[in-house]
């Protein structure tokens, strides 16, 4: 009889763990942490963090309207997103791979962000608190770098007058 009612509330607990998705178990679906070692010459930002992107799962969390976004800083901020409809009808049928999203931070509406989709490569900016953040696909190496704007190589990205 007692390990019966062990069995049931564990089993409970199991359930209502397993029921939610957490902040942190979503975006593990979506972007998972790599270690870089190039050994090519490339021109990257002075400090970035680099990710793997399941693709599909960020695609999917882009149809729901609520995707996790990672930050220089390693912490994953949830965006709430909607179709920006940047092309006519007749054009977004002629060509359903591409696709703009417009968003902003779930708890923070001064932090805003555009995705922009093309097949399954994804191109983010985010602009919050007077800093610009990016994270893309740099150089094609199916890895995605997100860095801040302000820590992009002196000479690279920025035009001064």
């Amino acid at each position: 009889m007692r390990y019966s009612f062990i069995l049931i509330v564990m089993s409970g607990l199991i359930a209502c763990k397993s029921g939610k998705l957490d902040r942190k178990s979503k975006s593990d679906l979506i972007w998972s942490a790599v270690s870089l070692n190039l050994s090519q010459e490339l021109i990257l930002p002075n400090a970035y963090r680099s990710y793997k992107l399941n693709s599909e799962n960020f695609s999917n969390f882009l149809e729901q309207g609520l995707v996790p976004i990672p930050m220089p800083d390693g912490n994953v901020v949830m965006y709430k997103v909607e179709d920006s409809k940047v092309m006519s009808e007749e054009l977004q049928a002629k060509f359903p791979n591409i696709r703009s999203f417009k968003g902003y931070e779930e708890n923070n509406t001064l932090c805003q962000s555009r995705i922009d989709q093309i097949n399954h490569t994804f191109k983010i900016v985010v602009f919050c608190n007077d800093a610009t953040i990016y994270i893309e696909d740099l150089y094609d190496l199916g890895l995605y770098f997100v860095y801040y704007k302000s820590d992009l190589p002196e000479g690279t990205g920025i035009i001064k007058e």
